[in-house]
């Protein structure tokens, strides 16, 4: 599934929100911003650097 219309224009005026960000979330199965407000910020953080192979999560305070 993927954001309607009105929640993907919300996260696009989002500073650092744009097509990737939102093709991440999708691929979480997080398809709208009630999923993504129900979301664990640790789960989502872990999750893209995993996706992006990026260990930013461990580097980060």
């Amino acid at each position: 599934m993927a954001f309607n219309v009105t929640d993907k224009a919300a996260l696009l005026t989002v500073k650092g929100g744009g097509e990737k960000m939102i093709l991440r979330l999708e691929h979480m199965g997080i398809d709208s911003l009630a999923k993504l407000a129900q979301a664990n910020l640790q789960d989502i953080t872990e999750r893209v650097a995993s996706l992006i192979n990026s260990s930013c999560k461990k580097n980060s305070p």
